[in-house]
């Protein structure tokens, strides 16, 4: 993600824009370089840090001539989160086949 000082985005499909004509080489997998100021990259890449969150895009627009990015901070589920979703969906399961019932 930050690569002297900078904030990159890597590994996402940003499909080629067709009003804007035929681009020869075009790669829409390309890494892209998102302009934020210093002070938002010092805070955020912190954050990633220290806390373990993750920069996830939420967002891809475009806006004129730029590709504009909506992101957020995430953390991941722990794994004791992830059992009681699942309890939680099977119960809910085997309600609602009872109640067809």
């Amino acid at each position: 993600m930050s690569r002297d000082g900078e904030l990159w985005l890597k590994n996402c499909l940003i499909s080629r824009y067709n009003p804007a004509g035929p681009q020869e080489s075009y790669d829409p997998y390309q890494n892209r370089k998102i302009l934020l100021r210093r002070r938002d990259i010092n805070k955020l890449t912190g954050k990633i840090n220290t806390q373990g969150l993750t920069l996830v895009p939420i967002k891809v627009y475009t806006h004129r001539n730029l590709i504009k990015l909506t992101f957020a901070l995430g953390r991941g589920k722990k794994k004791y989160e992830k059992r009681a979703v699942i309890k939680k969906r099977e119960i809910d399961r085997q309600i609602r086949e009872k109640m067809r019932e």
